[in-house]
């Protein structure tokens, strides 16, 4: 009969079915994007919804970096970019900036 005296070493969640080694050192750095990604989104989100000037410069840069993102963040940096990026969108954004 098994007494369970190998499992002890193992931990509240480790074990069989629990997450490899290295995991934990690995979930610290993936919250802290998360966190970073979140915080940049939110940031871009007011900026725009604000109508800064710095808001369409940093739409542009986040839509950039969430093309890597496949398949919505793709999508929505191609159409972030294909409504931001042409120089009559920023000629008619500044003009929403300057009316506010």
């Amino acid at each position: 009969m098994h007494d369970g005296a190998g499992w002890s070493h193992w931990g509240r969640f480790n074990g069989p079915f629990g997450p490899p080694p290295w995991m934990h050192s690995v979930l610290p750095v993936v919250a802290v994007v998360t966190v970073l990604a979140s915080a940049l989104a939110l940031l871009v989100g007011f900026g725009l919804l604000t109508r800064q000037s710095w808001g369409r410069t940093l739409a542009i840069v986040v839509a950039i970096l969430s093309l890597i993102k496949f398949p919505f963040g793709t999508a929505l940096g191609i159409y972030t970019l294909w409504v931001l990026a042409p120089s009559e969108s920023g000629a008619e954004y500044e003009a929403i900036v300057d009316r506010s």
